[in-house]
């Protein structure tokens, strides 16, 4: 499963617990936003991981490239 079907999935089983007074208890969506939060960071530092080894190989494949048609 990938970052954003987690996240997808985390979202479709999201409640909050109740108060009798005032709906929903603050501290619970607080937790709730914070962990989706935890989420889309973890999703964003995996999916930079990747752009970060693509580039590398592009890179290195430029860098062989030039150093080939230099000889």
């Amino acid at each position: 499963m990938n970052e954003l079907e987690k996240i997808e999935q985390y979202l479709e089983n999201l409640k909050f617990k109740k108060q009798t007074i005032g709906g929903v208890s603050e501290a619970d969506v607080l937790a709730k936003i914070q962990r989706l939060s935890d989420l889309y960071a973890e999703a964003f530092r995996n999916q930079e991981i990747k752009y970060e080894a693509l580039l590398d190989d592009k890179n290195g494949e430029l860098r062989r490239r030039r150093e080939n048609s230099n000889e």
